[in-house]
């Protein structure tokens, strides 16, 4: 059994709590874990395609998977190809949440997970993930090149905070199940902020030292020490940006919506205007 829908990215835009509502829908088959990343990994990926399809066990009209990573082609280039030549006839669902949010959301997690330690400017200018995860158009250009628009779906992460039920509704209509089923904690958010904690100016040069960090990685009792004392939740002066990297980053994403409004033959983010 092979998915007949993917659920795309973006990362940091919603894709969690997705999952989690698709899962729970009577009729819809996904893998017990959300991110198998076999488009996009080449080391899962040469498990090869009986590894992938053992992921989906059940009964459902309804076959997918959620890996945000597929929707990042400056990482992965391969990815799309790989899913159009495994999956011709695949739907793909995609979350859009402001580039300028997201981007920041994802700063927060690399620190909480440790695998940032700069400051953002720094990081943004250093790291062009940070911001092509935010190019949507750019991210959905290669599929949309082989796919047909009617079998991509385009969520704004917005909506799925302030309509839940109708949101998720429209991705059980696009998905072609009943779309009355109300998932259990509808009303609650996964992966937040604020379930988050990043690393104090301390806790991060300490990071930064190849010793201190492999310590903290392979031992249980150091990593807990280094969160009790180390860590702290985040605050809002963690992803300010200066006026000058906002313009410019607002200068770029208002460029790929340009991209993104021309590959889908309408603007995803203008319903959310007064919002």
């Amino acid at each position: 059994m092979l998915p007949n829908f993917l659920v795309i990215g973006a990362m940091k835009a919603g894709t969690t709590s997705l999952f989690r509502y698709l899962s729970e829908h009577p009729d819809i088959v996904m893998p017990w874990s959300k991110e198998l990343d076999f488009f996009s990994n080449d080391e899962v990926w040469g498990r090869g395609l009986s590894w992938y399809e053992a992921q989906f066990q059940g009964q459902g009209s309804a076959v997918g998977e959620a890996s945000p990573n597929y929707a990042k082609r400056h990482l992965f280039p391969d990815t799309a190809s790989r899913i159009i030549a495994t999956l011709p006839d695949v739907r793909l669902i995609y979350l859009v949440r402001d580039p300028i949010e997201r981007l920041q959301s994802m700063y927060v997690d690399m620190l909480a997970y440790g695998g940032e330690t700069r400051p953002l400017e720094e990081a943004v200018r250093a790291d062009p993930d940070y911001i092509l995860t935010s190019c949507y158009g750019f991210q959905l250009e290669p599929f949309l090149a082989e796919i047909d628009r009617d079998r991509v779906l385009v969520l704004r992460t917005g909506r799925l905070r302030q309509d839940r039920i109708e949101t998720v509704g429209k991705a059980y209509r696009f998905l072609g199940v009943v779309d009355d089923h109300i998932p259990s904690g509808i009303d609650d958010d996964a992966n937040t902020r604020a379930e988050k904690r990043v690393p104090t100016k301390a806790g991060r040069r300490l990071l930064e030292q190849s010793r201190y960090r492999s310590t903290v990685d392979a031992d249980t009792r150091w990593s807990s020490l280094h969160d009790r004392l180390l860590t702290r939740p985040p605050r809002r002066s963690d992803v300010a940006l200066s006026p000058g990297l906002r313009s410019e980053l607002a200068e770029r994403f208002h460029r790929d919506r340009d991209r993104l409004r021309a590959l889908l033959g309408h603007d995803p983010f203008e319903a959310d205007r007064g919002t």
